[in-house]
């Protein structure tokens, strides 16, 4: 039972990791639009009922067919990471790859293209400020 527990750091890492994607991303879009400060409440509340914390994910992988799992786990990205943190914790069975790799492509990809927008308007900011 000693193994599980020692993947917690790179489970904490990937935890980390989505977050700041998403935050990345999300600040980013922020900086162009400004109506993202106002729906973020909403998409948040979203994404709190649609994470399986209470419930299996294997409960949902019976509900759903095993080709839409790794479209759910992108979509939501913290199903891979609840999922791991319950295996490595509590000793549930193991998680599906997929969902995990999906956590981990919904880690990278939301902190690249939050650094390309964020680096666009500010490009963008400093060339009109130039410019007046």
């Amino acid at each position: 039972m000693l193994g599980p527990w020692l993947l917690l750091p790179f489970v904490l890492f990937l935890l980390l990791a989505v977050t700041f994607g998403a935050g990345i991303w999300l600040s980013a879009l922020n900086a162009q639009y400004r109506d993202v400060m106002l729906t973020l409440p909403i998409v948040l509340q979203l994404g709190f009922y649609l994470t399986p914390v209470v419930l299996s994910a294997s409960i949902i992988a019976s509900v759903v067919t095993a080709q839409w799992l790794p479209i759910l786990a992108l979509i939501n990205p913290m199903l891979g990471v609840v999922e791991l943190f319950r295996w490595a914790t509590v000793g549930t069975s193991t998680p599906e790859p997929s969902t995990i790799i999906m956590s981990c492509l919904a880690a990278a990809l939301p902190c690249r293209l939050g650094r390309d927008l964020l680096c666009a308007h500010a490009a963008h900011d400093c060339r009109s400020r130039v410019a007046e």
